[in-house]
């Protein structure tokens, strides 16, 4: 079963709280082992006290012997209190070092309890989040795959039976002039070509901006979990979008697209006269060849324009590949640009074909439609438009998607969490006994002694 947000930000909370409960019994077990140490230290002070009383008193004794057996005696006395010394003072060291890391441990595992709180509010705070999110996205994603909704984009395809092609048939008869509309057949064709060629720039700039988002989040992936979190994170959002999108909006934009198409066709003819000064002006830019010349440049421009485009995805992989390198410079980009180059010279030829009077012409032309005219052509073509976009749309393709994404966002996330967790433990624990081995540094020589004499033995 796919994993959620959700899903994995209650996991979290309950990860966060689970390890409160095991770095609060870490804690406690410290503070009683920093209670035992001080105890033991208080203790050993107290016998290296007595041990240290014992032989000064010995050393009095041994100064006031009157012979040699008595001064044997005492000798092998005071070596026994000096041995008894020198092991309550290597256990009181011994205490002191264990009262110096438990005061470590005790330091780390408060920060750990501070990291885990904060951690656990954040998840509290994206359980609730996320709770909400679902329940949205899972009634959008109903309601995409539902009557009246999934229905839609069938609904929208100007090609099939119903109202959409019927609104689009009486609006291009309204407008084109091969149909008996109003504009000259090549002005409307050209028209509408320069609108999709406009469109596809348009969508080539958000094309690119997308590509280099994402780009970035696959470069910020190899970096880290966190970076997955994020490219996975980015196309969970971009599917949500889509599915939200279809499911507020898409009835909306399947009526107002119907019904601009509608009133295009129903909308009154132009002027007689305006008509007949239209057509002869259409004519004048026939007789100069100005449609096929215009069309023949703008094409090919549009062709070097696709072509540049390939030439920055091919700058943006370069890049990303090599920062220091001059994009440039690389192979795969020189080939786009060998490529482009050909291309806009023929639209540069192109452009140069176009004449003076065929450039007069058309916009002499341009300028005679009414703007009504242009208005019911631009309603037109957003007519089209939102049914266009809404008939590519597949409801139970959208919402898989949008469940992968988000099973591949919620496994990235459970991740990264996993890893922000091992390492605020991890990093107590290294901090402890970080704090063990400058003790240990600091008491090295002492220790070392006690050892060497067997003191603690």
């Amino acid at each position: 079963m796919p994993d959620t947000v959700l899903g994995v930000a209650q996991e979290e909370l309950a990860n966060a709280g689970d390890e409160q409960k095991r770095a609060r019994a870490d804690l406690d077990a410290a503070r009683a082992q920093l209670a035992q140490a001080e105890q033991d230290i208080a203790n050993q002070t107290k016998e290296l006290a007595k041990a240290l009383n014992d032989i000064a008193t010995l050393r009095q004794k041994i100064a006031a012997a009157t012979n040699a057996a008595e001064g044997q005696a005492l000798f092998e006395q005071l070596d026994a209190k000096r041995t008894v010394m020198r092991a309550k003072q290597a256990a009181l060291d011994d205490a002191e070092d264990r009262a110096d890391g438990a005061r470590g441990r005790i330091t780390a595992l408060q920060i750990e309890l501070e990291a885990a709180a904060e951690a656990e509010g954040a998840a509290a705070a994206a359980a609730g989040e996320a709770d909400e999110r679902q329940k949205r996205t899972t009634a959008w994603s109903t309601a995409a795959k539902a009557a009246p909704l999934a229905a839609v984009p069938g609904k929208a395809d100007v090609t099939k039976a119903g109202p959409s092609k019927d609104a689009a048939t009486a609006a291009e008869a309204r407008l084109d002039g091969s149909k008996g509309g109003d504009l000259p057949a090549d002005l409307f064709t050209l028209a509408h070509a320069r609108r999709g060629r406009r469109r596809a720039r348009l969508d080539a700039a958000t094309a690119a901006a997308d590509a280099a988002a994402s780009r970035l989040a696959d470069e910020r992936s190899n970096a880290s979990l966190r970076g997955v979190v994020a490219k996975t994170g980015l196309a969970y959002a971009g599917s949500v979008d889509e599915v939200r999108s279809f499911a507020l909006t898409g009835q909306q934009r399947f009526d107002r697209g119907v019904a601009l198409l509608t009133a295009v066709g129903a909308a009154g003819a132009m002027d007689a006269d305006e008509k007949q000064r239209v057509d002869d002006l259409a004519q004048a830019a026939t007789d100069v060849d100005a449609f096929t010349l215009q069309e023949d440049w703008e094409a090919k421009q549009e062709l070097a324009n696709e072509k540049q485009d390939e030439v920055d995805v091919a700058t943006l992989d370069a890049l990303a590949k090599d920062a220091t390198a001059n994009p440039a410079d690389v192979q795969d980009v020189k080939d786009k640009v060998a490529e482009l180059e050909p291309l806009q010279q023929d639209a540069d030829t192109a452009k140069g074909k176009v004449t003076a009077d065929a450039t007069n012409a058309l916009n002499a032309l341009e300028a005679a439609v009414p703007d009504e005219t242009w208005q019911l052509l631009d309603d037109y073509e957003d007519g089209l438009e939102l049914l266009a976009g809404l008939a590519k749309i597949d409801p139970n393709g959208i919402t898989t998607a949008l469940a992968n994404a988000e099973d591949a966002y919620a496994k990235a996330l459970r991740a990264a969490y996993a890893n922000d967790r091992t390492v605020t433990a991890v990093a107590a624990y290294a901090a402890d006994r970080e704090n063990r081995a400058e003790t240990a540094a600091q008491n090295a020589e002492t220790r070392l002694l006690e050892a060497l004499r067997g003191d603690a033995y």
